[in-house]
């Protein structure tokens, strides 16, 4: 297969070290050691079946790029599975994220996005393990994370949500953390019907249908979902939001060839079409990838892959993002040693003719290179780095190191050190804002072609400790510090209007993205879980955040952050109680965000019911507390009190 790689500055060198590690790997797999060869007393670094990996809560794949059980790995992560979503029937991801401790998301309208891990809006999203971040984004300078371009939570296998700096592994944007949704790959021949209806009119219709063929497999889904404009708690009544209506259309489809046992071919493809306000707005989402994947079910499998995602938004004017990428990692075993090189090329091509700009495009090419050294029974240290070169902003280097430490089957301590950064986005790069003087006339400011920004560059530290008292009562405690240079803020900018005599006639007020100061951040986290017996179980979160300058703060600051959850099953009855609060916030509005209130506690309420192995009745019950508790502004607010019914068919 030949894919024509656009021209870019540094592509024929990174184009070379792709070929060269594929030649490499083929034809001279020095001192590579198969995971069956392996013989260790410790079973974690034996075989890593597939099957296994997906199945098995202790392994996460995520944090080295690599499977790796959950107590050998430095990391502060955790897993939403496809149970937790079918159990508590999570309508969206930034739901789905919301009963994670300290995650925060914001809803912008029909819109969502992460706002925060570990302090910081700079979060790497990632679908079976390749990026979806791309250059654009959008200017709000919450909105750095897009959640709309996800078709279905029941094409869904897994969420792994990494915290803490990964730039080594995975370049730009993983600052504040990584996010790898993990799709459903087809294991059994079923077709399955999802309805449901709720307040404001809300409809939701999901068809999904899998199957296998000797080796090959699918899974497909098919969605319908509309809304009408939903209530939020507005100042002492409920308001109307006209802004959140909304009709999704979306499908999707992965397919699976498996060659050997070892080796298969993977094809995925999503399209979906979002229309808001009346269908006066809208947005499109067209992604397809290819992957060849070889090792599978080792301890260090690979892959070459090349996607393409394509994000079109009319407001009404028609913006256009697409981002396609190769791909390639391969990795070797020998002794106390796993060894993983990857290479990765990405293109960014934007055009925003409403906000000053068209055909504009950016490029990165990058390798890394890391080892999973084991030094006895109890430590492993893992050095790496990675480099980059952007078409815009040149090189980059992106060291790290981490240790862990696994006292005893039940106890882990771990810590990492990593340098980490962002590019600027081709939003902020070419971003013309709108001026509006203080009789709401509004003018147009040009900022000359492009902005001159440089790549946020910083480091971040974290530390922490895992330990179950017994098999049923667990705890988790990490601390994280981070502090980038050059930081991106969106500055106020007054402008003055000038007459024919020189004479200011008039103000107009812009916000300019800038490299305006250095961003410090420092938490902790602490997450507890109790099994009381094989029906009541229970968990809850504490996550503190301090932001050391006033612009970065002002954004969406959520000091003091908890979780609880309350669980009960008997035989098909699945009851769940979920909150997340928070205190500590700063009341009021800034020109785009504020607080409605210091402080919130949001509850959600679900009850599932399995009336038989082909027939599931549920029931949900989201913010019955009525909370506005989302950063918002004067156009944008979050969903009120919410009820919805539902059943799904299995044939």
């Amino acid at each position: 297969m030949f894919i024509k790689v656009p021209h870019l500055p540094g592509k024929r060198k990174l184009l070379k070290l792709i070929a060269a590690s594929v030649a490499c790997t083929t034809f001279f797999p020095i001192n590579s050691v198969s995971a069956e060869d392996i013989d260790d007393s410790n079973d974690d670094n034996k075989n890593v079946t597939v099957k296994n990996y997906l199945e098995g809560e202790d392994f996460i794949f995520t944090a080295e790029r690599i499977p790796t059980n959950r107590w050998d790995t430095p990391a502060n992560v955790y897993v939403i599975t496809a149970e937790d979503i079918e159990e508590n029937h999570y309508q969206t991801i930034e739901e789905a994220l919301n009963h994670v401790n300290g995650v925060v998301t914001v809803m912008i309208g029909s819109k969502s996005s992460v706002a925060a891990m570990n302090g910081d809006s700079r979060v790497l999203l990632l679908i079976d393990g390749r990026r979806a971040n791309n250059s654009q984004t959008d200017h709000n300078p919450l909105y750095k994370s897009d959640l709309m371009m996800f078709p279905s939570m029941k094409n869904i296998e897994r969420i792994e949500i990494v915290k803490g700096g990964y730039s080594a592994l995975y370049g730009t944007d993983a600052v504040g953390g990584v996010i790898n949704i993990i799709t459903k790959k087809g294991t059994r021949n079923e077709t399955t019907l999802d309805l449901n209806y709720g307040s404001w009119s809300k409809q939701n219709y999901e068809l999904t249908n899998q199957g296998e063929v000797g080796k090959f497999s699918w899974f497909l889904t098919g969605a319908l979902a509309q809304s009408d404009a939903y209530h939020y708690k507005g100042p002492g009544t409920d308001a109307l939001s006209d802004v959140s209506d909304y009709n999704d259309k979306s499908f999707s489809i992965r397919m699976d060839n498996r060659f050997t046992d070892r080796d298969s071919l993977t094809f995925g493809a999503t399209y979906k079409t979002h229309k808001w306000f009346d269908k006066h707005f809208g947005g499109r989402y067209n992604n397809i990838s290819l992957s060849y994947n070889f090792k599978e079910g080792t301890t260090t499998p690979g892959w070459l892959r090349y996607f393409n995602n394509n994000k079109t938004i009319w407001l009404p004017e028609r913006t256009n993002m697409r981002m396609q990428g190769v791909e390639y990692q391969n990795g070797w075993e020998f002794g106390r040693h796993k060894i993983i090189l990857g290479a990765e090329w990405h293109k960014n091509e934007a055009s925003d003719p409403e906000n000053g700009y068209k055909d504009k495009d950016v490029n990165n090419g990058g390798f890394y290179i890391q080892d999973t050294i084991r030094l006895g029974d109890k430590w492993n240290v893992i050095p790496g780095t990675r480099y980059d070169h952007s078409s815009k902003y040149g090189n980059n280097w992106s060291p790290k190191l981490s240790a862990n430490y696994r006292a005893d089957d039940k106890t882990k301590i771990y810590a990492s050190w990593g340098r980490v950064y962002r590019t600027p986005t081709l939003a902020e790069l070419y971003i013309v804002d709108e001026l509006n003087d203080y009789y709401g006339n509004e003018y147009v400011l040009a900022n000359g072609g492009e902005n001159k920004l440089r790549s946020e560059k910083g480091h971040t530290e974290t530390i922490g400790i895992e330990h179950n008292f017994t098999d049923d009562i667990g705890i988790a405690v990490n601390f994280f510090h981070s502090k980038m240079n050059d930081a991106i803020f969106w500055e106020k900018i007054m402008t003055p209007y000038y007459n024919s005599a020189g004479k200011i006639t008039k103000y107009g007020v812009t916000h300019i993205p800038t490299n305006k100061e250095i961003s410090k951040k420092y938490g902790v986290e602490i997450s507890f879980s109790h099994k009381i017996d094989e029906h009541f179980s229970y968990n809850l979160g504490y996550s503190h955040t301090k932001i050391k300058n006033v612009l970065e703060s002002s954004y969406w600051i959520q000091p003091n952050g908890y979780r609880v959850g309350v669980h009960y099953q008997n035989r098909g009855l699945h009851l769940n109680l979920l909150s997340f609060m928070a205190s500590g916030r700063t009341e009021g509005e800034s020109d785009w965000i504020g607080y409605p209130s210091s402080k919130y506690a949001v509850f959600d309420f679900n009850a599932l019911y399995d009336i038989n192995e082909f027939s599931t009745v549920y029931f949900k019950a989201n913010n019955f507390t009525n909370q506005n508790y989302s950063p918002t502004s004067k156009d944008y607010h979050v969903p009120g009190k919410f009820f919805m019914v539902g059943a799904t068919f299995r044939f």
